[in-house]
């Protein structure tokens, strides 16, 4: 849910960036009415530009508390990148080489793919009845 928010606001930040450089390449509509003449003077790019950065505004006021956990959340975001001396103490006592050989075999299974033709192949069908009957 954290990389999600922050994905979306970095989202909105390159939003306000691009169209304050006049850029609407995230607005296809805006673009194709800019490039009319009869709407060019009625579109404001400002206008949006505002309406953005007071979304970009709310959404910190809203997602505050997400900011002040951020250096939780990085230990399970990527336990590799985490730095150490930032992670509370009693998670910090639970890190054994268990865990971390358990993580990077979660790591490498991702770049496998099952062989499903050679699976197909080995496997051998059960019969649960006989035809032959025992005298």
């Amino acid at each position: 849910m954290h990389e999600s928010i922050r994905a979306f606001e970095v989202k909105l930040k390159l939003f306000e960036r691009q169209l304050a450089a006049n850029n609407a390449a995230h607005f296809p509509t805006l673009k194709s009415l800019q490039s009319t003449p009869e709407f060019r003077g009625i579109i404001s790019r400002e206008k949006y530009c505002n309406m953005i950065s007071k979304l970009l505004n709310e959404f910190g006021e809203r997602f505050a508390d997400l900011k002040n956990l951020e250096s939780d959340f990085s230990i399970f975001r990527n336990p590799f990148a985490a730095n150490p001396d930032e992670t509370p103490e009693d998670i910090q006592s639970r890190l054994t080489n268990e865990h971390l050989n358990s993580t990077l075999k979660v790591a490498i299974a991702q770049s496998l793919a099952p062989n499903i033709d050679e699976l197909v192949q080995t496997k051998r069908c059960q019969v649960s009845g006989s035809s032959t009957t025992r005298n």
